[in-house]
């Protein structure tokens, strides 16, 4: 495994009694060891998704779902190297050709996406993801053509949506889900795919570091406008700090931290960052310390207009 990978899933594996080996940065580098390890130990090397038996069991979870749903009209998948859509997409369409088949990347590892652009098999740079489980830079030679042959369309999610939908699920039904699993609410949440009727949405996993859970949970609520940040010019003047957060307060947005720099050139910055209750109440508190006078920089291209 990666010496990124979330810890409980190190203990995990270990309690079922395998030997866990970390090497490298991201699953490229671990799967590199790892072929070097099976050359040294002439070891079996079973691939983790580009194996036809491998995608073959993860077939079954498309079989579950027509059990379950036997209209099923769409279905939404997170993908990395592909064997788990590969698996699901060739069971439903072989009785179901019907059923719509959405796949669902990060954008900071979109290799699925340009090989697709690109009619063939692409390696695409890394960024670090949340659904680092996932984060691959090239598919595999087997997965490849069946995403050609059986699924539909193929989404991007931005590492902010995806911190929002694990916040969201988090809050609102108190389960914690990985990245991965979080990507396909995240596609919903954002309109990434359209034309879907009501449907209920049930997310598994909880491969999610402990240590990162406060970030993720901050990142998710500055995406869905919980939290404001800004920097505010004032006059260096005794009560020009305190004359701001009265007129904060006069909105409802608390005050959850100021940092005071007297030093900076040219002009003095306070900034301020806010707990605001959505993407209305960040416009009006905006809106309200531009009427007084102030003047508010942010990163508009985050938040939404």
């Amino acid at each position: 495994m990666s010496e990124s990978t979330p810890p409980q899933k190190v203990l995990s594996t270990r309690d079922y009694g395998a030997d866990v080996v970390l090497a490298g940065h991201n699953f490229d580098e671990a799967y590199a060891a790892a072929r070097e390890a099976e050359k040294a130990s002439r070891a079996l090397f079973v691939h983790p998704f580009d194996d036809p038996l491998v995608m073959a069991g993860q077939g079954t979870i498309g079989l579950e779902v027509l059990e379950e749903l036997p209209d099923l009209a769409n279905l939404i998948v997170p993908i990395g190297g592909a064997g788990l859509i590969s698996g699901i997409a060739t069971a439903i369409k072989e009785t179901h050709p019907h059923v719509r088949v959405i796949d669902v990347e990060s954008a900071a590892a979109p290799s699925m996406h340009y090989s697709l652009k690109k009619g063939r098999i692409v390696e695409t740079p890394l960024a670090v993801s949340l659904a680092d489980g996932i984060a691959v830079k090239r598919v595999g030679k087997n997965t490849f053509p069946i995403v050609q042959a059986f699924v539909d369309e193929v989404v991007l999610v931005e590492e902010e949506e995806i911190a929002q939908a694990i916040v969201a699920v988090l809050e609102r039904t108190k389960q914690l889900v990985e990245g991965a699993r979080a990507m396909t609410l995240a596609a919903l949440l954002n309109t990434r795919v359209r034309g879907l009727s009501g449907k209920t949405l049930r997310p598994v996993g909880e491969n999610i570091d402990v240590r990162t859970i406060a970030m993720v949970v901050e990142r998710g609520l500055v995406a869905a406008g919980r939290y404001l940040k800004l920097k505010v010019e004032l006059e260096d003047l005794p009560g020009s700090l305190a004359m701001l957060a009265t007129d904060i307060a006069t909105k409802k947005a608390n005050v959850h931290l100021i940092a005071h720099d007297r030093r900076s050139i040219p002009l003095p910055l306070g900034k301020t960052e806010l707990k605001t209750r959505g993407y209305e109440h960040i416009r009006e508190v905006i809106d309200h310390l531009n009427g007084r006078g102030y003047t508010v920089s942010y990163d508009s291209t985050f938040y939404k207009s």
